[in-house]
């Protein structure tokens, strides 16, 4: 593939929606996956991160979550194939064309939803309109520009990066406003290797410790603090809160995407106090919104493990390469308020890391494998 077919490719596979009208263009990936899949190779991360999918294929395999989680356990497995593909072909010139058709299609998003009137709620004063974009939701869209701003900011491509963030503060994803001003904060200390190891040290450690800030406030802070926070701030903390206990309750998880079908029952036993003590008459029943609290509650200990090994292997990458972290960094915390295990930013952002890095080369030959214990059955 030639870059321009790569980058509309890539460009094209985050669109999933165009107006009210889903595109399924999503399938791109998927389909790139399938093709990688038969080249025979993969990337020791790349490997590492397939173990989500293949330990969720296992529980289902005896019985214990639904063939939708199977499904779209076959789905991720696809996309990590498909991130695979992507550490051989993201480089600058791919970056710069995907930036662009990223922005034509935002752009176009934005002019086909004014003109069909279709707006989300207001979350300002002034009366601003919030728009979908182009993945179908504010913070899913804003995950994606987030992760492209940061590459603008390493590429020096100022006129990209001011688009992808007037594109963040369109879409009013605080998620979003967070991942820029991180990346930007994290830009000032771009040519200061100590600072920018302390600064990765501080937002692993907040990444780390997450959970038990959420739970400590959940035993410790009175009633009117947590009423604040669900109404003032967002209502997932309770949300978090509960897939957290989730974990506790299953310690080696219930399968990906199987949350949603346990936390009816998790929240409907706090349904009392949800509503008496901190006035939520209807709550939400809803995705985990945190990648981290996503793979403790679906993957229970094993994912755990792994996360701590992508954490760790992010930061030895990083430790030779800190400018890295101004992209790492942003989307991380950025994932805290998301879960997108199956976004394309996911894997572009684990692409990177591994090119240029001590395990590019790192691959596992399966075909090989495959292919000397056929022939060596074949001998006996």
């Amino acid at each position: 593939m030639n870059k321009i077919v790569t980058s509309v490719l890539i460009s094209l596979s985050v669109v999933k929606r165009i107006s009210l009208y889903k595109t399924y263009l999503n399938t791109i990936p998927l389909l790139i996956g399938i093709r990688e899949l038969f080249i025979g190779k993969i990337n020791i991360l790349f490997l590492v991160l397939a173990s989500f999918p293949l330990y969720s294929a296992l529980l289902f395999s005896i019985g214990k979550t639904p063939f939708m989680s199977f499904a779209r356990s076959i789905q991720f497995l696809l996309l990590v194939f498909f991130g695979n593909w992507l550490i051989r072909i993201w480089n600058f010139d791919v970056r710069k064309n995907v930036n662009w058709i990223v922005i034509i299609l935002s752009m176009n998003s934005i002019l086909i939803d004014h003109y069909n009137g279709i707006y989300l709620i207001d979350r300002t004063n002034f009366d601003l309109l919030r728009f979908h974009l182009i993945v179908g939701e504010p913070n899913f869209s804003s995950l994606l520009y987030v992760v492209l701003f940061s590459f603008t900011l390493l590429d020096n491509r100022k006129l990209e990066a001011v688009l992808f963030a007037s594109f963040v503060l369109i879409s009013q994803s605080r998620m979003g406003i967070l991942g820029i001003l991180c990346a930007l904060f994290l830009f000032v200390f771009k040519n200061s290797k100590s600072k920018l190891r302390w600064l990765n040290v501080a937002i692993n450690t907040l990444f780390f410790t997450y959970p038990a800030i959420l739970i400590l406030i959940d035993r410790i802070a009175n009633d009117p603090f947590k009423q604040t926070m669900v109404h003032k701030l967002s209502p997932r903390f309770y949300l978090h809160v509960g897939y957290i206990e989730m974990f506790f309750k299953n310690l080696l998880g219930v399968g990906y995407f199987n949350g949603i079908n346990r936390i009816e029952s998790l929240l409907s036993e706090k349904a009392i106090y949800l509503k008496e003590s901190l006035k939520v008459d209807d709550f939400e029943i809803a995705q985990q919104h945190s990648l981290q609290i996503q793979l403790i509650s679906e993957f229970g200990l094993i994912g755990i493990a792994v996360l701590i090994y992508l954490c760790y292997t992010a930061n030895k990458i990083i430790k030779n390469d800190p400018r890295k972290l101004i992209v790492w960094g942003p989307f991380i915390l950025s994932t805290l308020l998301i879960n997108c295990m199956h976004e394309v930013s996911l894997f572009i952002v684990f692409a990177y890391l591994v090119k240029d890095s001590f395990l590019e080369n790192k691959d596992l030959n399966y075909k090989t494998i495959i292919y000397e214990k056929i022939i060596k059955r074949m001998k006996k």
